[in-house]
């Protein structure tokens, strides 16, 4: 539903490139360049960052920041870009929920998303309590599995709309065509019309009382 409302305007093809593509493409070359340095880097400094990432994959980032110039810099980057992630998840994720809870208005209101931000947050800090990280990533799996079958049915739901506006427009376009056609043909009448009883066929009929 976000992402629907931030791409409103947007062609199919250009929904498709800006939401699926181009992400894709951009995590490709993301996780080649910084993986292979990453790798490269590993295998200089006789498995640092190996053991650093067995323990946690964030202390695996931060070794191989540390092995790298302006390490205080990228860190504190690092540090603020996965917090612009989840805050702009966390957001995107009130948004909808209250826009769900409150009958589908597209701008609920600030209560509502502040209890949804706070149902959020203490989810997350019970599960983080309780099982850790594994904990949080089985719940989020758990809490996606209904809305995976929802998204299914959506995308045949948008398959079969889809071919209803082609044929919409199809008909619509022949509806024209066969306009045209018909005002030709009523032109092409009224020319010979004009050519068998001797009138002007370039000049219009004068009107009534002239």
């Amino acid at each position: 539903m976000f992402i629907a409302r931030i791409s409103k305007g947007r062609t199919i093809r250009e929904f498709i490139l800006g939401v699926m593509i181009a992400p894709t493409i951009f995590s490709m070359i993301w996780f080649s360049v910084f993986g292979t340095a990453g790798i490269q880097v590993d295998q200089q400094t006789g498995g640092a960052i190996s053991k650093a990432a067995g323990s946690s994959e964030a202390l695996g980032l931060f070794a191989y920041l540390e092995q790298n110039p302006l390490y205080l810099l990228t860190s504190i980057l690092m540090i603020f870009l996965v917090w612009i992630f989840f805050v702009a998840g966390a957001d995107a994720g009130c948004i909808v929920l209250g826009s769900m809870s409150a009958g589908g208005v597209l701008n609920p209101k600030r209560l509502i998303k502040l209890t949804w931000g706070a149902i959020m947050g203490a989810l997350a800090a019970i599960l983080l309590l309780a099982g850790g990280l594994d904990a949080l990533q089985n719940g989020a799996i758990l809490a996606a599995t209904p809305f995976a079958i929802l998204m299914c049915l959506m995308c045949w739901c948008l398959y079969k709309t889809l071919q209803h506006d082609f044929r919409e427009e199809r008909r619509q376009v022949q509806e024209i065509m066969a306009h045209d056609q018909n005002v030709e043909k009523e032109q092409m009448q009224e020319i010979m019309r004009r050519h068998e009883s001797g009138e002007p066929v370039g000049q219009t009929v004068s009107s009534h009382g002239n």
